[in-house]
C-alpha cells in the first residue's frame, strides 16, 4: 500500500565488457495483517559473464521474514546459469537452484526448520524463431528434504512473443 512501500534498490558495475556485477536490497510488506511486523528484508548479490557463446551468471540471496507470532523466518538461495548459443536463433542451457531454510521458534522452547532445503537443475533447448517470437523446451529434475508429493521431473514448454 502506499502507507507501507516496499523499498528496492540495485547498485551495479561493468568494469569490462564481458563482466558485471552488482547488489540489490528490498524491503516491505509481505503481509496484509493489522500486525506491524510482517515485513521481508532481501539482500542479494549478482554477477554476469559472456564471451563468444558463452554467457554465465547467477545470484544469491538472503531474506528475512517477520513472521507474527514467530519471530524472524530466514533462507539464503542462488542460482548459477551458463547459457551456450549454438548459432543465431537456437541455444541451450542449464541451471542449478539451490536454496537453504533456517529454524524459526517452534513455540515450545525450541526451533524448528521452517521450510525444506530443496535443490533444482534445468535443461533447456531454444529457438528464437523472429525477432519477436521464441520457443523453448525444458526438463526439470529436483528433489527437497523429506518427503517429496509434488514430483521430482517437470517437462516444460514456453512460447515468448514481444511487442
Amino acid at each position: 500500500s502506499f502507507s507501507d512501500p516496499t523499498v528496492s534498490a540495485r547498485i551495479g558495475a561493468r568494469p569490462t565488457p564481458e563482466l558485471a556485477f552488482g547488489t540489490s536490497f528490498s524491503h516491505g510488506s509481505y503481509l496484509v495483517t493489522d500486525t506491524p511486523s510482517a515485513d521481508q528484508t532481501t539482500f542479494g548479490l549478482d554477477a554476469s559473464w559472456q564471451h563468444h557463446h558463452w554467457q554465465i551468471w547467477g545470484e544469491v540471496f538472503h531474506s528475512t521474514f517477520e513472521v507474527p507470532g514467530v519471530g524472524d523466518a530466514e533462507m539464503v538461495s542462488y542460482y548459477l546459469e551458463t547459457k551456450y548459443k549454438l548459432n543465431a536463433s537456437w541455444w541451450l542451457a542449464l541451471r542449478w537452484n539451490q536454496s537453504f531454510f533456517g529454524d524459526v521458534s517452534d513455540g515450545k522452547g525450541g526451533s524448528a526448520q521452517w521450510d525444506r532445503d530443496a535443490w533444482r537443475a534445468d535443461l533447456a533447448l531454444g529457438h528464437r524463431i523472429s525477432r519477436h517470437v521464441q520457443a523453448k523446451v525444458q526438463y526439470s529434475y529436483g528433489d527437497k528434504q523429506g518427503r517429496d508429493v509434488e514430483g521430482d521431473h517437470m517437462l516444460a514448454t514456453q512460447l515468448t512473443v514481444r511487442f
